[in-house]
């Protein structure tokens, strides 16, 4: 493996470590409002 792919592992899981907790976060804040998941799934039919 080369240095520069190694490097873009790296910043690809940098990334994913930012990006993971506030997926997990957001998931939270949709179970907590049901209404606006249910807006979500009709607006990704129409």
């Amino acid at each position: 493996m080369t240095r520069l792919e190694s490097r873009k592992n790296r910043l690809d899981r940098d990334a994913l470590s930012r990006i993971l907790p506030e997926l997990g976060q957001a998931r939270r804040n949709l179970l907590a409002q049901p209404s606006l998941l249910l807006r979500l799934e009709i607006l990704e039919h129409t």
